[in-house]
């Protein structure tokens, strides 16, 4: 990478995954998303561990400055890599709402019977990490599902790490494990229908950097079910039901409230759609262009000195 950004004759290198040539002198802009690896070293490969860990303090130091998706990551890369707050700007996310566009009521009805037998569900979507804390996800939803004898089901889909063995137990432990339904890693023509035809989308993470499943939720004018913590409330503020990722009970008091509660839902649903004027990618790509002529900027005066 270094021969290259010098054949070039780069003026910044930006790095939207936050890898860097630490054998450069061209300025780097990279973009962190999160340290979870930090958080949750368990969780990790050995290999991986290893690598992330060796690494990243070093781009960290490197990097003429960082961009991050939220304020809670800002926070993060501070406390773990000793870099100044001035040297971390957050530079928020978007999403792609023309990807997930709402359904109408025929259509919804029309997918729910081919792949629900009609019934109502609670949706995820996304990785099967331990992190995710989807199976107190499950555990929350027996308590719900034994509590309506006509509930919704439960679709959990994603692609599955490997890594969570604890997961597949309590999934072919469950009393209703016939209401569980897994569509494995679904392509986004089939992820909208998914999304578009849930009682609600579900998001009780441990650890996110930003969500951007709950505003993929909202795009689609799904309401949202999530965990109070981390990144997410700053992510969706009161644009969703807020539980406790660690107790099984508020998060099945959640469920009962979005499937008893059609007008709790529907205000859900329009503070989504307000809340999402607030992520679009040209925002995030102003904030990203200043940076990168901020920094650009600075390297011309240093040479002159």
């Amino acid at each position: 990478m270094a021969r290259a950004l010098k054949q070039w004759k780069a003026d910044v290198f930006f790095s939207p995954d936050a890898y860097l040539s630490l054998r450069s002198s061209v300025p780097s802009l990279p973009v962190m998303h999160d340290v979870n690896f930090e958080r949750f070293p368990q969780y990790f490969r050995p290999n991986h561990r290893w690598h992330y860990k060796r690494f990243w303090p070093r781009y960290a130091a490197h990097a003429a400055k960082i961009a991050t998706v939220s304020e809670f990551s800002k926070s993060e890369i501070v406390h773990f890599y000793g870099v100044s707050p001035q040297k971390v700007s957050v530079v928020g996310n978007g999403v792609h709402q023309g990807a997930w566009l709402p359904l109408s009521a025929e259509d919804q009805k029309a997918f729910r019977a081919a792949h629900t037998q009609g019934r109502p569900y609670f949706f995820y979507l996304g990785h099967w990490y331990p992190r995710k804390n989807l199976v107190a996800l499950v555990k929350a939803w027996e308590i719900y599902r034994a509590s309506f004898s006509d509930g919704a089901l439960l679709v959990l889909a994603g692609r599955d790490s490997g890594d969570y063995a604890a997961l597949h137990a309590a999934i072919e432990a469950s009393p209703f494990r016939e209401d569980i339904v897994l569509p494995g890693a679904v392509p986004q023509k089939d992820a909208r229908r998914w999304m578009g035809s849930a009682l609600a989308m579900v998001y009780v993470s441990m650890y996110e950097g930003f969500g951007l499943p709950m505003l993929e939720a909202m795009s689609a004018e799904v309401p949202v079910l999530a965990a109070q913590a981390t990144a997410l409330p700053e992510v969706a503020r009161e644009a969703a039901c807020w539980v406790d990722p660690h107790d099984i009970h508020s998060m099945a008091e959640g469920m009962q409230r979005l499937a008893g509660e059609a007008a709790y839902r529907k205000g859900l649903i329009e503070k989504g759609k307000r809340r999402l004027s607030d992520f679009t990618w040209d925002a995030v790509a102003e904030k990203v262009s200043e940076l990168l002529n901020e920094i650009h900027e600075n390297n011309e005066v240093s040479a002159k000195r």
